[in-house]
């Protein structure tokens, strides 16, 4: 029921969600004119070992996937704890962090029709993109599954800052912009120096983004590599997961509430 909600939710206002579609897919045929042109002054048919259709389909996921994962729910946690609503689930039977997590399922869901199947008809099927190794889309499930689970952990801290600051903008702007940029968002993390790349992996931004991704554009392929990718994510869920909860229960005793 609480998915479900939250799916109506996202498809309220059926203008923006139009509008949501209409700019992804624009997004994208801007996205291959840029990157056409950044190969074609290179003169190389590969770029810091990814070819044109890798680097493409990497950058263009990547966009679709960004706004798929944002959850919102740092906004929703916020302005519960501003107006005080926020106290009404400490009273009901189930667990706040829970039923925050299968509340931003719905509106992941509602993305994933709006933005990420547009985005991949677009993508496979107008620019004929390379599709990936069987392998590669049955782990990209998986993988996927982490990187929301990250996207959801990492936001939900965002929200039980507004337990101090009453206030989450610049927290969330400053979030989203580290985020899109260590987590190869927006610049695939091949095309950083090597240093920087190798140290970039190991951070969870990576585990959010550049690993489903680049399973989808086979930029990784060996079993090993794979396998040592997904059991990081799992790593850093769980850590994050653990990290999370002792800042919530921490911060949920600074709450006031005033009412009349």
């Amino acid at each position: 029921m609480v998915i479900r909600n939250g799916l109506m939710a996202s498809f309220t206002y059926r203008a923006h969600m139009l509008f949501q579609i209409l700019g992804s897919v624009v997004g994208i045929v801007v996205l291959w004119f840029l990157w056409s042109a950044i190969f074609a002054a290179a003169g190389t048919p590969t770029v810091h070992g990814m070819t044109f259709g890798q680097t493409f389909l990497y950058v263009a996921l990547a966009t679709a996937l960004f706004v798929m994962m944002r959850t919102w729910i740092e906004w929703d946690m916020n302005a519960q704890i501003r107006t005080g609503d926020i106290v009404v689930h400490f009273f009901r039977p189930y667990n706040y962090t829970g039923w925050s997590l299968t509340s931003s399922l719905g509106f992941v869901a509602g993305n994933m029709i709006t933005i990420t199947l547009p985005s991949l008809i677009t993508i496979f099927l107008v620019f004929h993109a390379p599709l990936p190794p069987l392998l590669n889309i049955v782990l990209f499930v998986p993988a996927l599954i982490q990187a929301y689970l990250l996207s959801f952990l990492i936001d939900f801290a965002v929200g039980i800052t507004a337990f101090h600051t009453e206030s989450i903008w610049g927290v969330s702007a400053s979030k989203e912009s580290i985020v899109l940029f260590l987590s190869g968002g927006l610049v695939p993390l091949a095309f950083f120096p090597e240093q920087v790349k190798n140290l970039l992996l190991w951070l969870p931004f990576a585990s959010m983004f550049n690993t489903p991704i680049a399973l989808l554009a086979s930029a990784i392929t060996d079993l090993g590599q794979i396998g040592f990718r997904l059991a990081l994510q799992t790593v850093w869920v769980v850590a994050l997961w653990l990290v999370v909860r002792w800042y919530y229960n921490s911060s949920v005793k600074r709450l006031t509430v005033a009412g009349g």
